[in-house]
């Protein structure tokens, strides 16, 4: 008997960090398709399953007693019981109304939720990181205490990311105390999420600067179809839900946003396509949203009903699926 659950606890400990690396792995896989030049910044969508979550946080704070003493998502043999997680969740999503069926509302409430909540944990996490006097409060010595401030002061706007962070820095600090706190934080390390003014404006100047190759400041024809508009593409598909008949040319996108009509585009006219240049986790999870109905709606009636989700649970358990699927037989060995 002792030797049986010590196998299961093996098992399952071994099941944990392979999919917390199926975690990492596919962030890095969705961060290599762009840098992440900010220092929050983080592509991969929300996890779908909160308990995932909970998984990684669990194994970040280097302890495995919490998921040993859960076993609930763990079949006889001790692997991951998806379909059981899908039951259990289900009814926590189908709220509005109450009908057997969760539609894109309510997947998109559960996804966001899922992604807000990781953006305020990742924000209490560093701030009780870069406390260092326990205040509350973080300066910019005490988040970035290597970067000097010879590196601030370089050769104006080229001079490398110490200075615009800096920059950043000084935008969230909205009571200019050199100090910040909880929000003020989080719009540092995501400044893609916040609806402040001067963030965005910020973010849309540091998303030029990426893609102005005659450094004046404003998007041309070719700079923006060479960067900006193959950002577009990448949402627009989900959007249009790859009906390319309904897609708006270069030309068109352009025109649209060059009210002015000086062919060059400045940051105030790039604002509105500001979720296409640089999605925040909550635009991207909005996307999430969009293609796991698409996806897993087998019927095309644009809702999912328990057992759509559970034919389709790779679809919402990716990272693991893929991953614990092809090591099954190395764990087995191993044990």
């Amino acid at each position: 008997m002792a030797k049986a659950v010590v196998v299961v606890a093996t098992v399952h400990f071994v099941l944990v960090l392979t999919l917390y690396q199926a975690i990492k792995d596919n962030e890095r896989d969705y961060n290599s398709n762009r840098p992440a030049r900010r220092l929050g910044y983080n592509n991969s969508p929300p996890h779908f399953d909160p308990l995932l979550e909970s998984m990684e946080r669990s194994l970040d704070k280097d302890t495995n007693e919490s998921l040993q003493n859960n076993s609930t998502y763990l079949n006889d043999d001790g692997g991951v019981n998806i379909t059981y997680r899908i039951m259990v969740l289900f009814p926590f999503l189908d709220v509005a109304p109450k009908d057997g069926f969760i539609d894109y509302n309510e997947m998109e409430f559960w996804i966001v939720h899922q992604a807000i909540d990781r953006l305020n944990y990742r924000t209490k996490m560093a701030l009780e990181l870069h406390d260092k006097n326990g205040d509350g409060l973080v300066s910019f010595s005490e988040y970035l205490p290597h970067i000097t401030n010879k590196d601030i002061e370089g050769e104006n706007k080229r001079r490398g990311p110490a200075g615009w962070w800096y920059d950043q820095f000084k935008i969230v600090d909205a009571d200019h105390n050199g100090l910040l706190n909880f929000e003020e934080l989080k719009d540092f390390l995501h400044p893609e999420e916040s609806t402040i003014e001067k963030i965005q404006e910020w973010l849309v100047k540091d998303e030029i600067r990426q893609l102005d190759y005659d450094n004046d400041h404003k998007l041309d024809w070719m700079e923006f179809e060479m960067g900006a508009y193959d950002a577009y593409m990448n949402y627009i598909a989900l959007e249009t839900k790859g009906d390319e008949i309904n897609v708006p040319s270069e030309e068109d996108v352009f025109a649209m946003l060059d009210r002015d009509q000086d062919d060059l585009l400045d940051w105030e006219e790039l604002i509105p396509f500001l979720q296409y240049l640089n999605p925040g986790e909550v635009q991207r999870a909005k996307y999430y949203t969009r293609s796991l109905i698409d996806e897993a709606d087998e019927d095309g009636d644009g809702k999912l009903t328990v057992h759509e989700m559970i034919n389709n649970e790779q679809v919402f358990y990716n990272a693991f699926y893929l991953h614990t699927k092809e090591s099954d037989e190395k764990i087995r060995d191993e044990l």
